[in-house]
């Protein structure tokens, strides 16, 4: 009878180590081959020995809804699993890391008429399994527990000793250093198209000196991603902002999660599709907030660069700084007074340049546009009005155009200078009018001064009084 026992003991005992055996070498066989078939219908096995042996799972979500004024008339949103296999890729007795992501099934919590935002739909679709990777390395331990799992999966299976490469984080991950803002980190996944096409280095913004764009990245044609400081807010998150500002009414707008240093925060997209323009928003825990924004120069280079900004998006977060101190929204906040005053004494250059007429400025020798101050482009001019929200609407519009044109103070005296002579002008032609228009302001005002034909005559006639 014991006999018997040892004997069927060890059956049992061969038939586990070969199911394991079994086990263990198809399911290397199950990763290491990949099969592709073409149009021709001609299948073709290449192998690519890859064993994945850690998952980590996670839920994207994203919602989407756009505005037609203030009412919303589209709402799309869902939540979409990720299982993300990390493993590695054996060549030559050496394991490398590689990543993988599956998509499961996913579950629509939301879908009212969201076919009129199928095209968002479908771009936060794309972003999917970045997404699983982005999460599965945010931790280096992952990574280098898998090449070590391996590696013992290969010695116990196979009694072959494997070399590893240890994971180097710069092959997933870039870095932005030396940002103007203590407590913002920028590292994101690696971009696939905008390094081919990039135009010279990444522009970082000085600590010392203001510029309007924090970063900013030229590539193609004549496209630009750049991120901005907007304005600092208390006591409102970031959702309640955006419901508030007017420039966002008849958007896109995107809600998504993100995941930095395994914090997960939210953050928001306003997409404008007729200028082929993508914005996203952000807000620190001081209430400062920022928008990353892409401009794309058609919308074939918007659709093939568009997931490489979503990376970009993804890889802005911040960090816990003490006695953090923002200097560069300072020197923005100090900026941007600069430019309303400026705004406001180019606008009454160009009001008094309409009524008084290149004839009359001409006759008293008064220059037109004789310093760069007084241009103001007509995209400028239509969209001029006294209640703008520099902070947010025009910002980039206004002030990063006239702090370009203002390099001196001897500048702004030679303007004022001008419009002080222009206001004379004016005040003369006002005096002059009476019931009888400005035409006879004017007319009367050159022929009072036909034998002096300068502003000093204008001046003298009012230092007497008219």
């Amino acid at each position: 009878m014991k006999r018997t026992f040892n004997y069927y003991k060890k059956i049992i005992i061969t038939f586990i180590v070969l199911v394991l055996a079994f086990a263990g070498g198809g399911y290397y066989y199950l990763y290491s081959t990949k099969l592709i078939q073409s149009n021709l219908n001609i299948n073709k096995i290449i192998s690519t020995n890859k064993i994945y042996d850690y998952t980590v799972y996670s839920d994207f979500y994203f919602r989407v809804y756009q505005y037609d004024g203030n009412k919303i008339v589209a709402d799309y949103s869902e939540i979409q699993p990720i299982e993300t296999s990390i493993g590695c890729t054996i060549k030559n007795k050496t394991l490398t890391p590689t990543l993988r992501s599956i998509l499961g099934k996913k579950d629509v919590l939301l879908d009212d008429d969201g076919t009129k935002v199928n095209k968002q739909i479908t771009m936060m679709q794309s972003i999917e399994p970045v997404f699983g990777k982005i999460v599965a390395t945010q931790d280096n331990d992952y990574l280098n527990a898998s090449l070590k799992k391996t590696k013992a999966i290969f010695k116990d299976l196979y009694n072959i000793n494997m070399n590893t490469i240890d994971f180097n984080e710069s092959k997933l991950y870039k870095q932005i250093n030396n940002l103007p803002i203590a407590n913002m980190k920028i590292k994101y996944y690696k971009l696939a198209e905008i390094p081919k096409n990039i135009k010279g280095k990444i522009k970082i913004s000085s600590k010392d000196k203001w510029e309007p764009n924090i970063f900013e990245i030229d590539f193609g044609e004549n496209d630009k991603i750049y991120l901005q400081y907007i304005t600092q807010i208390s006591h409102i998150n970031l959702n309640d902002y955006l419901k508030n500002q007017v420039a966002y009414k008849n958007k896109i707008i995107i809600k998504l999660i993100k995941i930095n240093n395994n914090k997960v925060q939210t953050m928001y997209i306003i997409e404008n599709n007729k200028n082929n323009e993508i914005k996203t928003l952000y807000m620190d825990a001081n209430g400062y907030v920022y928008a990353l924004i892409y401009k794309a120069d058609n919308i074939e280079s918007y659709q093939k660069y568009i997931s490489d900004y979503l990376k970009l998006a993804y890889g802005i977060y911040f960090i816990d700084v003490k006695n953090f101190d923002n200097t560069y929204a300072k020197m923005q906040e100090t900026a941007i007074k600069r430019g309303k005053k400026i705004f406001h004494l180019v606008s009454q250059q160009d009001h008094l340049d309409d009524v008084l007429g290149s004839d009359l400025l001409n006759y008293f020798h008064v220059p037109i546009d004789s310093h760069p101050l007084y241009v103001m482009p007509s995209y400028v001019k239509k969209i001029r009005h006294p209640n703008i929200d520099y902070k947010v609407v025009h910002f980039a519009t206004f002030y990063n155009y006239y702090n370009n044109l203002l390099p001196t103070k001897n500048n702004i005296d030679v303007y004022k200078r001008n419009l002080k002579d222009k206001e004379l002008l004016d005040a003369g032609i006002k005096k002059y009018s009476h019931f009888f228009g400005l035409i006879s302001g004017k007319n009367r005002l050159k022929e009072k001064c036909k034998n002096h034909q300068n502003i000093q005559c204008v001046q003298n006639l009012k230092n007497k009084g008219w």
